[in-house]
């Protein structure tokens, strides 16, 4: 799965990259560009990827991320830790977080 966000000239200025497996999506990637963080982009591209999971089923969605990368911003997008591993790098941890879909 991929969901590119375009400026107004076309270029692509974030997106997410993920794959759906066992009804779980899985984001390998998310990214927008540094200077326009802070803008609502990376939340309304993972909300299109979190709606084409659920529009094929999926229980919910899991990720990771490094503790010095974004883990406070997908916690304010409704994701939890399930597990972390210590010294990944050396010095840091890296989280596994999920966000499970309503199902009803």
């Amino acid at each position: 799965m991929a969901v590119f966000a375009r400026d107004e000239s076309g270029l692509i200025v974030g997106g997410v990259l993920g794959e759906i497996g066992c009804n779980w999506l899985y984001i390998r990637v998310l990214v927008v560009q540094e200077d326009l963080r802070g803008k609502g982009i990376g939340s309304n591209i993972l909300k299109i990827a979190e709606k084409e999971g659920q529009k094929q089923n999926c229980v919910g969605v899991h990720l990771e991320t490094l503790e010095f990368q974004a883990k406070e911003f997908y916690e304010s997008q409704g994701y939890t830790v399930f597990a972390f591993q210590e010294n990944y790098p050396i010095g840091h941890k890296r989280y596994f977080m999920q966000k499970l879909f309503n199902l009803s």
